[in-house]
This record gives structure tokens, C-alpha cells and sequence, in this order.
């Protein structure tokens, strides 16, 4: 018996040590921040950070807020709403009420989950409304009636119920999370709040390295983009808390997804605004959220 333990610990040995290596690994700032300087590289080199008179991106319609898929269209979307650095360019003329009116028609012919042809997804609405309310395209008193609209569709018991975070939550998040505070009446901040705190608990008891999602797509790109969304999310919501326990969940969360960004590939995409170049300018934006902050604890 002490001869057959002896064999296959001689046999296994380097696959134990490196499994042992793997547990104890320890990531650090320096790791993070060695990955961030080569994606900003790569970035450059695509020409992803476009001067505000070459970007020709422009949004026809209200219509083009609604794209189902995440084609183009919804990954430019995502960027202006991250990068202020990118013009606006929209190409018809809208007011408050125009923005406020066909989201709210949007909203109620919505569902979670899968779409018939009488209803669209509602995280297509998630992400028109985040878009909106961060490029402030509405009057405090329709940003006062969306909010409520939202908060009513998507009430703080919905939220990981029963287990999984619901695909393109993130945006609601985003969005109310950029409204100005002073725009908030206490029962969203006490929203805000409450999601906020579920979402904690969720991370601290699970500590998974993915999140799960209900109604996700087969892209893990697309899964792991959210998932960073909603790190970045909670990253603002410390800077407005001074919350200690959401630093702490947010540098364990980048710490599970660093395995993913630091194989992550921008330099061979002939698309300079794919996917892949969209991840990477939200890790760059967390992570340096992230040191800024714990540097100031220091």
C-alpha cells in the first residue's frame, strides 16, 4: 500500500505543484497594470482612441438605439457612453420628450427573457436608457419619470433572483448610477442601495470567476464584458460610498478575470471597434479606477 502512495505521488507530483502554484499565485497591482500598458499599446496601434474630428460615427434615428444584436452600432454605443473623449454625433433633431416617449413605448412592449415578435428584450431598453441618461439627453423631469419606469419594470427583488444576474442589468445600473444625485428622489438612491448590496452579497458567498447569467448569449466576450460592466459599476459606487467592502470585492473580481484579459488579443482585428478592443478599454478603465483608489488609502 505505502508503495502503490509512494508511486502515484512520484507519478502526479508536477501536476500537484502545479495546481499548488496556481492557488497561491497572488496577483498583483504591478500584474494588472503590466497587461494595462500592453492593451493601451495595442489600442494606439489600432487607432482606437479616434480624434474627435476623424469619428464619423453617427446615429441616424431613436430606432438605432434598439439594435437586438450586439452588432456595431450597440459596441459604438458602449464606447461614447465609457469614453468621453468620443463626440456625440447625432444626425436628426430630437428633444427630451422624443427620447423619453419612445422609451417608455420600448419598455412597455418589452420582457426579459426570450422575445416573441410582439415584444423586444428589455436589456435592449437597458441599454438605450444607460445611453441616454450618460449623455444626458433628457430634462431632469423626464429623467425623473424614466427612472421611476425603469425601477418599476425592474423592481430590487428581480435582481439575482433565483441565483443569476439577468443578461444586460448592467445597464440600468450604469444608468442610474450617472445621474446626477441631485436628480435622484430617495427611493432610487434607496434602490440603488439595495441592488448594490445584493449584487455584494452574491460576489462574497459565490466568488465565482464568471458570473452566470440569465438569458446570456454564447459569447464569452459578450458574458465577460458584462460581467466587467457591472465591476465598473460598483467601482463608482464606492468612489459615492466610501464603502470599503466594494473595493475589496471589486480588486477580488479583477483578480479572477486577469487570467482572461492578459491573453486577451487586440492586434490581429482588422474591426478597430470589435468586441475584443471593447473589453479591453473597460479593464483599462477599472483597473486604473481601481489603483487610483486604493492609493488613496494609503
Amino acid at each position: 500500500m505505502k508503495f502503490l502512495k509512494r508511486f502515484f505521488y512520484f507519478l502526479f507530483e508536477p501536476i500537484f505543484k502545479k495546481i499548488i502554484q496556481k492557488i497561491d499565485f497572488n496577483i498583483t497591482i504591478e500584474n494588472h497594470l503590466r497587461v494595462v500598458s500592453e492593451l493601451k499599446i495595442g489600442l494606439k496601434r489600432l487607432k482606437y482612441f479616434p480624434n474627435k474630428e476623424d469619428y464619423k460615427f453617427k446615429i441616424k434615428n431613436l430606432e438605432s438605439f434598439f439594435f437586438e444584436d450586439e452588432d456595431l452600432i450597440t459596441l459604438n454605443l458602449d464606447l461614447i457612453s465609457i469614453d468621453s473623449s468620443v463626440p456625440l454625433n447625432l444626425t436628426f433633431n430630437a428633444d427630451s420628450l422624443d427620447y423619453l416617449n419612445i422609451i417608455l413605448d420600448k419598455l412597455k412592449k418589452s420582457q426579459i427573457g426570450d422575445t416573441n415578435q410582439y415584444k423586444i428584450s428589455a436589456k435592449s431598453v437597458f441599454r438605450a436608457s444607460y445611453f441616454i441618461l450618460k449623455n444626458n439627453l433628457l430634462d431632469r423631469k423626464d429623467i425623473e419619470i424614466l427612472v421611476k419606469n425603469i425601477t418599476q419594470f425592474f423592481p430590487v427583488n428581480n435582481w439575482l433572483y433565483p441565483n443569476n444576474f439577468v443578461y444586460g442589468s448592467s445597464n440600468i445600473l450604469l444608468g442610474l448610477i450617472g445621474v446626477k444625485n441631485n436628480y435622484l428622489n430617495p427611493l432610487t438612491l434607496e434602490y440603488i442601495n439595495k441592488v448594490s448590496e445584493r449584487i455584494l452579497k452574491k460576489m462574497e458567498i459565490s466568488q465565482q470567476k464568471y458570473f452566470h447569467f440569465t438569458n446570456s448569449p454564447k459569447s464569452k466576450s459578450l458574458l465577460i464584458l458584462e460581467q466587467i460592466k457591472i465591476i465598473y459599476f460598483l467601482l463608482i459606487y464606492y468612489e459615492n460610498t466610501k464603502d470599503i467592502r466594494y473595493l475589496n470585492a471589486v480588486l477580488k473580481a479583477n483578480d479572477r478575470l486577469f487570467p482572461f484579459f492578459k491573453k486577451l488579443d487586440i492586434s490581429s482585428s482588422s474591426d478597430t471597434l470589435n468586441i475584443n478592443s471593447l473589453l479591453a478599454s473597460y479593464y483599462i478603465k477599472v483597473i486604473e479606477m481601481q489603483e487610483k483608489n486604493f492609493s488613496r488609502l494609503l
